[in-house]
């Protein structure tokens, strides 16, 4: 175990800040995969020229990344979300990876076993790797890393019973109940390998700012706000990489500044593009650009009702559903979102996994919205708040008209960071918030927000209805039944219920200058990419 670790108080707010930083960063998310499917969306788009290409890779230089906003750890990878596994990820490696369809592989561990009936996954890891301090990475490392994962109570974790070392390079998850998305949970979820030498040796202030792990570069420094800095590490296990010197994430908090030091060449990457900003740098084809359209590592805006409180007038189900009829989504993607942006009625955007092409949902409808707030009590509107932050801002000026349209009169509270704690710690009372969270294909990794005892946002509508569904979905003995539970779960909890409003599925949009070459930034998964394989033209 780490030393002075406060577990759950830790991991709650590291959760909670990986939600208020996606608020923050326009186009940021990470992803979740059934046990094997992809999704059937196209991975990204590129343009004008692939990210990855049949030049020969050069050695040196210095690959530098900007970013508008920093990030709350980058050496313990419990927690942690896209933001902070983009940043982390030089450093440190996860036993699982997402291949270009999208499908979850082994990378750290060599391979892996499901076995439903004794309801174990047995994970068989790679031979001949060290950590940056020169320790072995083996079964004992990985046991380690795993027990540290459900000892913080991790969400994933929860279906795991104990974790035992088969040998050196075998280890064994022993399930309470079969679940369907222990690969994804274990190996990408809690999968991060960080040196449990160097983890026992400090506090945790050390461990979340020094990142020791197996990956291609190895830490140097992190000024907060400033910059995190990456050197080679010469004996990375995949013999002749990394091909760059070093990495260096720099932080500019102003988009019109960051954008201006990337078109002036200052900077390499501009990763978290906003789309308008991407509708300026696409003028002239003058830079690669990808865009992950899959869901995997984008985020999906949604607003979230207090409907679980008995007072308020949004534990009504027909005054949830009332609300999204009366947002036309399709309208403010198209005018605020330059094409980057797909409609949603449920978890994800059309053509992952988990998504039910046959839910209808709530469209656009305010005669509707209309008659089922007159049903519900309240023929002439009612007065409501909606909390976010100021990236969300103008879009809500653009669905505040629209409730005004059926009498719903919404007032607008930008929060800061510090003030967007509370609520999702503790929730709030006859109104909304508007948050940005991760698109999975597997909404049955995420859904804890909506079953009985969830830690964050404790005013959300909980059933046990839904919370049955959720574990019978998630004990689905191969994937055409999970998909068919899980699209149940949408249905129930989007379509029936609006516990949450679904609204949109926003890119996640990389630009980089085209000397640049196989980052993989923005490709599969916003939180996956490719440092070992990335080179620059000189």
């Amino acid at each position: 175990m780490i030393k002075k670790r406060p577990i759950l108080k830790l991991a709650y707010l590291a959760i909670a800040l990986s939600i208020i930083l996606l608020m923050l960063i326009p186009g940021c998310g990470t992803k979740s995969a059934a046990t094997t499917p992809a999704s059937t969306t196209a991975a990204a788009t590129t343009k004008p020229a692939a990210a990855t290409t049949t030049l020969t890779p050069q050695y040196g230089g210095t690959l530098v990344i900007s970013l508008n906003a920093d990030t709350n750890m980058i050496g313990d990878p419990s927690g942690t979300q896209k933001a902070s596994k983009l940043m982390q990820k030089p450093a440190i490696e996860y036993l699982a990876i997402f291949d270009n369809n999208g499908n979850i592989v082994p990378w750290l561990a060599d391979s892996w076993k499901t076995d439903p009936v004794a309801k174990t996954l047995t994970i068989t890891i790679k031979k001949g790797i060290t950590f940056h301090d020169g320790t072995t990475f083996d079964a004992a490392a990985v046991k380690w890393n795993l027990d540290h994962e459900i000892a913080m109570k991790k969400q994933e974790m929860q279906s795991v019973a104990s974790i035992d070392v088969v040998d050196t390079s075998t280890v064994r998850c022993n399930l309470k109940q079969w679940d369907s998305s222990i690969v994804y949970d274990v190996c990408w979820s809690a999968g991060g390998m960080i040196s449990p030498t160097a983890a026992n040796a400090h506090d945790e202030t050390w461990i979340q700012a020094n990142p020791v792990g197996t990956g291609p570069f190895q830490f140097v420094s992190w000024q907060h706000d400033v910059s995190i800095i990456y050197k080679r590490y010469d004996n990375y296990w995949q013999k002749g990489k990394p091909y760059l010197d070093g990495i260096k994430f720099v932080f500019i908090a102003d988009d019109t500044t960051r954008q201006a030091s990337f078109q002036a060449g200052e900077t390499n990457a501009i990763f978290a593009v906003s789309p308008l900003q991407a509708s300026t740098l696409e003028v002239g084809n003058k830079y690669t650009e990808t865009a992950i359209k899959n869901g995997n590592g984008t985020v999906q805006w949604m607003i979230v009702p207090d409907g679980g409180n008995a007072d308020s007038v949004y534990a009504n189900q027909s005054v949830r559903n009332a609300l999204e009829y009366a947002i036309d989504k399709n309208t403010i993607a198209k005018n605020l979102f330059y094409g980057h942006a797909v409609v949603t009625n449920e978890w994800g955007p059309p053509g992952n996994f988990g998504y039910d092409p046959n839910m209808v949902g709530h469209p656009y409808d305010p005669a509707k919205a209309k008659a089922l707030l007159a049903a519900a009590g309240y023929p002439n509107g009612f007065n409501t708040y909606i909390q976010c932050n100021p990236v969300h801002v103008t879009v809500l000026q653009a669905v505040k008209d629209m409730l005004a349209a059926v009498n719903i009169n919404l007032d607008i509270r930008v929060l800061d960071v510090a003030g967007l704690f509370a609520p999702i710690m503790k929730g709030w009372d006859n109104g909304l918030l508007l948050i940005s969270v991760q698109p999975d294909g597997d909404v049955l990794s995420r859904l804890g927000w909506v079953q009985t005892g969830a830690p964050l946002m404790p005013c959300v509508l909980y059933t046990a209805q839904t919370d049955q569904m959720i574990k019978d979905a998630k004990a689905a003995p191969d994937d055409k039944t999970k998909q068919a539970l899980t699209w149940k779960v949408q249905d129930r909890v989007f379509g029936e219920q609006s516990v949450m409003i679904p609204l949109w599925v926003v890119d996640d949009i990389t630009f980089r200058q085209t000397k640049v070459h196989n980052d993989g930034l923005d490709m599969i998964e916003g939180g996956q990419w490719t440092p070992q394989d990335a080179w620059m033209e000189h």
